[in-house]
C-alpha cells in the first residue's frame, strides 16, 4: 500500500491547530505553576527570614543579626523597603542617629544619649519610634536601648557594608580570644610563681605549724573581706585572695629572716665551718633548699607591685639595692650577712603592707582603679575618685615609719654597696 500524502485540507489543518493549541496550553499552564511555586517559596523564605530577624532583634544578639543579614542580602533590601528606607539619604540619616546614640551609650554619656533622641525627634517619629518612649527606655533599660540602636544601624547598611561589619566583628573576637589565651598563660605563670614563693616561705619558716595556722587565718580573712565587699568579679576575687595570701607569706618570711639575722649575729658562722655557701645556708635555715628559697623570696619582692609604690629615701633605696645584689655567698663577715637579712625582712614587711592595703581596697571599692566611694582603708582616708596608685603611694609612705622603726638594726653607713660587693657571688 502506497504511503498517503499528508492531508492539508481544512479538516486536517483544524486538527493540527487544535493539537498545537492543546500543547501550548499545557506549556503555559506549566509555566504558570512554576511561577506560582517560586512565589510561594519566596514568600516562605521571606516569612522565615522575618521570624528569624524578629527573634534576633528581640534577643539583642548582635552576632545573630549580622550573620542573618549577611547570608540573606536580598532580604535586606526588602526589609529596608518595608521600613521606608528606599531613599539613600534617609537611610544615612537614620543610620547616623543610631550610630550617635550607640556611641553615647557606650561611653556612659546618658545626657548625650538623651540629646541625640531629642534633637532627632522628627527622624525617629518618621520611622515609627516615639521619642518620649525612647527617653523613658533610656532611664529604665539603657542596655536594651543600646541593642535596639545597634540593630537599627545595621539595617541601614548596604549588603556590602554588612559583610565588612561582620568581618570586623570576627577580627575583634579573634583578638579578644588571643588576648584571653595570653592572659590565661600569664595567670598560670603568676600562680606558679606565687606557689613557688609560698613554698619557699614555708620551708624557711622555723615553726611550720605556725606558718600553716597563719595561712589558714589568711584564708579566713580573705573570705571575710569578700563577704563584706560589693559584688566582685571572678578576677577581683582571685586578686583579693592573692593579696591576702601574699601578705601572710611575706610576714612569715620577714620573721624567718629576722630569726636568721639573730642567729648569724650570735653564732657568727663562716663558710669555713660548714663548707660551701649552699651548705652554710642549708645549715642555718634547716632546709636543704635554703639558698634557693632565699633567692626565690628576694626575686618575689623585686618583681612585686609593692616596689613601684615605695617612698623614695635612703632607707628604702638601700634595702632595694641590697636585694638586687642577691643572697650573699661569702660568709666571712657574719655582721654584714645579718644586715642583709634584716634589709630583706624590711622588704618583706613592705610587701605585706602593700598587699594588706590592696586586699582592703578591693573589698571596699570592688576594683583596682578609682575609688567609687570615700572610705577609710587600712587607716588611710581615701576620697571618692582617687586612684589606687595615688592612695597606695600615700599608704606606703605612712607604713614606712612602722617598717623602719620596728626595731630592726639598720645597716651602718660603712655597709655601702662597695663594702657589700665583694660578698656576693652569682
Amino acid at each position: 500500500m502506497a504511503i498517503q500524502p499528508i492531508d492539508y485540507s481544512s479538516a486536517g489543518l483544524q486538527a493540527l491547530q487544535g493539537g498545537l493549541q492543546a500543547g501550548l496550553g499545557l506549556r503555559e499552564a506549566g509555566m504558570r505553576q512554576q511561577i506560582f511555586d517560586q512565589q510561594q517559596a519566596q514568600q516562605a523564605k521571606q516569612k522565615e527570614f522575618g521570624l528569624a530577624l524578629k527573634s534576633a532583634w528581640e534577643s539583642g544578639d548582635q552576632k545573630s543579626m549580622v550573620d542573618l543579614i549577611a547570608s540573606n542580602p536580598e532580604q535586606l533590601q526588602t526589609i529596608q523597603g518595608l521600613m521606608g528606607f528606599q531613599d539613600q539619604q534617609r537611610r544615612q540619616a537614620i543610620g547616623s542617629v543610631a550610630s550617635q546614640l550607640t556611641a553615647a551609650l557606650d561611653s556612659g554619656n546618658m545626657q548625650g544619649a538623651a540629646g541625640v533622641i531629642q534633637s532627632n525627634a522628627e527622624t525617629l517619629q518618621s520611622m515609627g519610634q516615639d521619642p518620649m518612649e525612647l527617653l523613658q527606655q533610656l532611664q529604665q533599660d539603657p542596655s536594651s536601648l543600646r541593642k535596639g540602636a545597634d540593630s537599627m544601624m545595621l539595617l541601614t547598611m548596604t549588603p556590602d557594608q554588612v559583610v565588612a561589619y561582620k568581618q570586623k566583628l570576627e577580627d575583634q573576637q579573634l583578638k579578644r580570644d588571643q588576648l584571653n589565651v595570653q592572659m590565661r598563660g600569664q595567670d598560670i605563670t603568676a600562680r606558679g610563681q606565687n606557689i613557688a614563693a609560698s613554698n619557699a616561705a614555708q620551708r624557711l619558716a622555723f615553726d611550720k605549724k605556725k606558718f600553716n595556722d597563719e595561712m589558714q587565718q589568711a584564708l579566713d580573712i580573705a573570705n571575710e573581706l569578700k563577704a563584706g565587699a560589693p559584688k566582685l568579679s571572678v578576677n577581683m576575687e582571685k586578686a583579693l585572695d592573692a593579696a591576702v595570701g601574699g601578705a601572710a607569706t611575706s610576714r612569715s618570711s620577714a620573721a624567718s629572716m629576722e630569726e636568721l639575722a639573730s642567729r648569724w649575729e650570735t653564732d657568727k658562722p663562716t663558710s669555713g665551718i660548714f663548707g660551701s655557701a649552699q651548705s652554710t645556708w642549708n645549715k642555718m635555715t634547716g632546709s636543704d633548699t635554703g639558698l634557693r628559697d632565699l633567692r626565690i623570696r628576694t626575686s618575689q619582692f623585686l618583681n612585686s607591685q609593692a616596689l613601684k609604690y615605695l617612698p623614695p629615701g635612703p632607707a628604702t633605696d638601700r634595702d632595694v639595692e641590697l636585694a638586687r645584689e642577691g643572697v650573699p655567698t661569702n660568709m666571712d663577715d657574719p655582721k654584714l650577712v645579718a644586715n642583709w637579712l634584716r634589709a630583706q625582712a624590711r622588704n618583706e614587711k613592705r610587701d605585706a603592707a602593700f598587699n594588706d592595703f590592696r586586699a582592703e581596697w578591693i573589698s571596699a571599692q570592688g576594683n583596682p582603679g578609682q575609688a567609687k566611694t570615700a572610705a577609710n582603708i587600712s587607716g588611710l582616708d581615701v576620697k571618692k575618685g582617687e586612684s589606687f596608685a595615688s592612695a597606695a603611694k600615700r599608704y606606703m609612705k605612712q607604713a614606712e615609719g612602722q617598717v623602719a622603726g620596728s626595731g630592726q638594726q639598720q645597716p651602718s653607713p660603712q655597709a655601702t654597696k662597695s663594702n657589700f660587693s665583694n660578698l656576693w657571688g652569682g
